[in-house]
């Protein structure tokens, strides 16, 4: 390999670190920020057979979170997709 080739390869292995760092904050932001306007305390019931994607859609249709998909994935992360009870 030549210079120039280490050369560009540097440079997109930089591109793809500040890509990839840029994600990862705006998705921990997006986890981290309340999505109620106010940030007031919120009960929610969990229904008898809803699953945790169903859980998730009604708290974003509700103005909960701001995404399902991604509470779905912290969820999971944080091995609490199995720990959600009924109530």
């Amino acid at each position: 390999m030549t210079t120039r080739m280490y050369k560009y390869i540097g440079i997109l292995f930089f591109a793809g670190v500040i890509l990839f760092g840029s994600i990862f904050l705006i998705i921990i932001k997006k986890i981290h920020t309340p999505q109620l306007e106010d940030q007031e305390t919120v009960i929610v019931t969990v229904n008898p057979d809803e699953t945790v994607a169903a859980l998730a859609l009604r708290l974003e249709n509700e103005g909960v979170i701001s995404s399902a998909k991604l509470f779905q994935y912290y969820l999971r992360f944080k091995n609490l997709d199995t720990e959600i009870k009924v109530g």
